[in-house]
């Protein structure tokens, strides 16, 4: 129920890739009126999953596939190299639309993002690259996060929406600390939620 309602997703979002279905499939028609009924939402009352978490698992495996390995790295910043650490990675990350970098061509690789820069990450993460975030106005829910956002403070909406989604509390004090890096901990509790990765 689980493979049925991913196919679903994979799909219905046009996220199939149809060059190979073409030439190493058979039956495509049928077995997609079969998934047809097969939503997230009717696998989710079967198999105690949420049904946004199936989608979500169902676009990561349909764009990377299980063991994804980036391809070699391409130039996409003046700062990082051929061979450094995680290049490849970045080079993947900029692709795909995840990031424009840190200005001035560069990616700065080991400078310590925000927790205001995290937000965007993550919704562009779980939603696209092409995701854009409801207005702070109908989200907002910090003291100290602009809304509407500033050139200065430019993270109001995602910051909103990534509350709204349940992914984060704040920092403390009805606070989100939009501009205080993020440890691996507080990164990692993002993501556990963000992709409902199982954890103890």
């Amino acid at each position: 129920m689980l493979l049925n309602a991913m196919a679903h997703t994979i799909l219905s979002e046009g996220l199939a890739d149809q060059k190979f279905l073409g030439a190493r499939t058979t039956g495509l028609d049928e077995f997609q009126a079969y998934v047809q009924s097969w939503t997230p939402e009717r696998a989710a009352l079967l198999c105690g999953l949420d049904a946004e978490e199936i989608r979500r698992a169902a676009r990561l495996y349909a764009v990377h596939g299980p063991s994804f390995v980036p391809a070699p790295y391409a130039g996409a910043f003046s700062d990082v190299h051929a061979g450094d650490y995680n290049a490849d990675y970045i080079q993947s990350f900029s692709d795909e639309g995840y990031t424009v970098g840190c200005g001035g061509g560069n990616f700065c690789p080991s400078a310590v993002h925000t927790r205001g820069q995290t937000a965007v990450f993550i919704l562009k993460g779980t939603h696209g690259t092409g995701y854009v975030p409801p207005s702070c106005e109908t989200t907002h829910a910090f003291d100290d996060v602009a809304c509407p956002a500033t050139a200065q403070e430019p993270f109001g909406d995602w910051i909103g929406q990534l509350y709204q989604e349940g992914i984060t509390a704040g920092c403390g004090g009805n606070d989100f600390c939009p501009t205080a890096g993020i440890p691996n901990q507080q990164m990692a509790a993002f993501l556990v939620r963000a992709f409902g990765i199982p954890h103890l």
